[in-house]
């Protein structure tokens, strides 16, 4: 998100929306509970429900409005899976992140800041979700698990996942998969003290926007390892990472015109992910992305 694309989560949901562990209940955990287990034998089961949180160490360059620099992003997501012998299959959904916060330059006004995605619009149910498939050596602690590539789509759709990202905003296929009636996601700058709304022109008096409307694509592997019965943790691989700004709104009221949002766009961050970890829980059924996020406070 330069100036904006902090934002790009979500993507990032997503990378967001990218990401799946595994988890298989335990010896006596019918319930599908989290559990302590750390030795023994776990029993193999054919379905299993597992809360994933993703950090990702993060880079990004300077453009005209924004200071480069480095932060973390943190990415949950919910994870609904069937085991056939040693073979997975299911779908992850995305259930929240938070995003670094960015230094705008002087230029602009010289703020901090950072859209936030509200938390409440992971469990509406026009959000997308993501096919899963890979592999698990068992399900004592100890056993490997390795989940394929995936590609997540947050506020957009593509006939071809993996053709080349648009070059520019205007070319995106907007999906309004949080039902607000704005396209892609809708994000709002944090405007706590010492933070500001993102500016949509290059003067310090340029009109600020009240709201961001982002888009994301990522592909994520996980290659990790049961630390018990019900949890497990490794790398996250992040094969792409991609976003636009395609719309913003003002504040005061009224949307960005083209130019305002392309000055947005093209002052977005650009992440560069350095290295990403991910830890998995296992959960019962029937889970609210609300209770995904709670596993990992």
């Amino acid at each position: 998100m330069s100036i904006s694309k902090g934002m790009k989560v979500l993507s990032l949901a997503a990378m967001a929306t990218l990401t799946m562990a595994c988890g298989a209940e335990g010896p006596g955990d019918g319930d599908g509970m989290t559990g302590g287990d750390t030795g023994g034998s776990c029993n193999a089961q054919g379905q299993g429900v597992a809360a994933n949180q993703i950090v990702a160490t993060v880079s990004w360059p300077d453009t005209i409005g924004v200071v480069g620099g480095s932060g973390q992003l943190v990415i949950w997501t919910r994870a609904e899976l069937d085991f056939d012998g040693t073979n997975i299959s299911g779908s992850v959904s995305p259930c929240g992140s938070t995003l670094p916060v960015i230094q705008t330059k002087a230029i602009v006004g010289g703020h901090k800041i950072q859209p936030i995605i509200p938390d409440e619009i992971w469990d509406l149910s026009g959000m997308p979700q993501t096919t899963a498939s890979g592999t698990v050596s068992g399900f004592d602690p100890g056993s490997t698990i390795l989940m394929q590539p995936a590609t997540a789509l947050l506020g957009l759709a593509m006939a071809d996942v993996e053709a080349a990202w648009p070059d520019k905003w205007a070319d995106i296929q907007a999906v309004d998969h949080d039902g607000d009636g704005a396209p892609g996601i809708t994000s709002v700058p944090n405007t706590n003290d010492g933070f500001s709304a993102p500016p949509t022109g290059i003067f310090p008096d340029s009109p600020k926007a009240s709201a961001l409307y982002l888009v994301s694509r990522s592909v994520v592997e996980l290659q990790g390892t049961r630390d018990s019965c019900t949890t497990a943790s490794g790398t996250a691989i992040v094969h792409n990472f991609d976003n636009h700004i395609i719309g913003c709104a003002l504040e005061g009221g009224g949307e960005c015109d083209d130019a305002q949002t392309s000055f947005i766009d093209s002052n977005r961050t650009v992440y560069k992910v350095e290295s990403a970890t991910y830890d998995m829980k296992q959960l019962p059924e029937g889970v609210s992305c609300a209770d995904v996020r709670a596993a990992f406070q």
